[in-house]
């Protein structure tokens, strides 16, 4: 993968419990690294909170891939899903927080 070249691979997820006053998000994506490698950058945390990042290297792209595909499936299980599937569900189209206080 060469330094240039765009990510190949960008997942936004987003977790609303209203019970639990949840709103969480989690975010992956590829980033290249300057000797050959990628980085699989992940962010998390609560929605309208700066969050967390980490990034682990891998020596090729292709096994960034799958660890974050891997990561997907694994979130999806616990309940995270894609930030269109709760924007749909909105007349407007605008994400809106506010059954969610903080």
């Amino acid at each position: 993968m060469e330094p240039d070249t765009e990510p190949s691979a960008i997942v936004y997820l987003e977790r609303h419990d209203p019970d639990k006053r949840m709103v969480r998000f989690y975010s992956l994506h590829l980033a290249p690294t300057l000797f050959g490698g990628c980085d699989l950058v992940r962010e998390w945390g609560r929605i309208g909170s700066p969050g967390r990042v980490r990034r682990d290297p891998f020596d090729t792209e292709d096994d960034a891939i799958e660890a974050l595909r891997s990561i997907e499936r694994n979130k999806r299980r616990r309940g995270y899903r894609p930030w269109s599937s709760y924007t749909s569900a909105s007349r407007d189209g605008e994400r809106s927080d506010s059954a969610y206080p903080g």
